[in-house]
C-alpha cells in the first residue's frame, strides 16, 4: 500500500490517480488549508495594480486565490497548474518552470512589478532572489495550512503492521510534518521497511536522516514521474 500525505483536496485526487493505475493507495489528509479573506484582500490590492504588473505562482492553493489577477501576464510552477489558469481564464503564461528553482532562471524583464502570490510557508524565497537581482517584486500570502496533530488509528496500526510500502513525498513542508508525527507516534524504526518517494531532491534531503528501505528520487518534478518509478519497482 502506498501512503499519500498531502493536504485536501490533493490528497483524494493523488490517490485517485494512483488506484486508476492499478496501485493501492490510501490518503492522509496531513494539512488543512485555510484561504484568507482574499475578496477584500484582492480589492485592496486591485486598487493600485500597475500596467506592469505580473503575477508568480508556485502552488495549485495560490492559484485558488488568483481569480481577480486573470488579466495580467502569469509565471507559474508546474505544467497541472498551468493547465488549470489556462482554465481559471489566464491568457498569458509567460513561463511555466518546473519548480521554484527553474523559475529563479527565467529572464524576468527589468520594466516589471512582480507581485508573488504564496501560503505561509515556502522553501524558497522567491521575492528576496528577484529583489537581489534589482527587480521589483513584492509578495502576498494568501493562504497558511494547519498540519495535523496526530496520525490517524487506522494509519499507525497499518505502519505497524507493515502495510505501508511506500510513502510519497510531494513536498518538504509535508516530508516535515510526516516525519514529526512518526517520531510522536513512536514509529521511526519500521520506516527501514518503507520506499520513500521524493518529487525533488531537496525533499529527499529533509528526510535522509532517518533509515528507509529506499529513498527514490523522481526523475522530474510531476506526479507522473512519481507513478513511473513507483511501476519501476512494480508496487501494484
Amino acid at each position: 500500500m502506498i501512503l499519500v500525505p498531502r493536504s485536501l483536496p490533493q490528497a483524494l485526487s493523488s490517490v485517485e490517480i494512483l488506484r486508476a493505475r492499478g496501485f493501492s493507495a490510501l490518503s492522509l489528509a496531513i494539512s488543512e488549508i485555510v484561504f484568507y479573506e482574499l475578496a477584500v484582500l484582492n480589492l485592496q490590492v486591485g486598487e493600485k495594480l500597475p500596467a506592469n504588473l505580473e503575477i508568480i505562482i508556485t502552488s495549485q492553493n495560490a492559484l485558488a486565490c488568483a481569480q481577480n489577477f486573470v488579466d495580467f501576464p502569469l509565471h507559474i510552477v508546474g505544467e497541472k497548474s498551468a493547465q488549470k489558469a489556462l482554465d481559471m481564464g489566464f491568457v498569458n503564461i509567460k513561463s511555466c518552470s518546473k519548480n521554484a528553482e527553474e523559475l529563479l532562471l527565467v529572464d524576468f524583464a527589468a520594466d516589471r512589478y512582480f507581485l508573488y502570490l504564496r501560503g505561509e510557508h515556502v522553501s524558497t524565497d522567491i521575492v528576496g532572489k528577484l529583489q537581489a537581482k534589482n527587480l521589483l517584486a513584492e509578495e502576498i500570502i494568501v493562504y497558511s495550512s494547519k498540519s495535523c496533530l496526530n496520525l490517524p488509528i487506522e494509519i499507525i496500526n497499518a505502519w505497524r503492521r507493515g502495510e505501508i510500502k511506500s510513502v510519497i513525498f510531494y513536498s518538504s513542508r509535508m516530508a516535515d510534518v510526516l516525519v514529526n508525527l512518526l517520531e510522536k507516534h513512536d514509529l521511526l524504526s519500521e520506516c527501514a521497511q518503507v520506499n520513500a518517494f521524493c518529487l525533488s531532491d531537496k525533499i529527499a534531503q529533509r528526510i535522509k536522516n532517518i533509515k528507509w528501505n529506499k529513498i527514490i528520487i523522481s526523475a522530474k518534478p510531476s506526479e507522473e514521474s512519481i507513478i513511473l518509478e513507483l511501476e519501476k519497482l512494480s508496487l501494484k
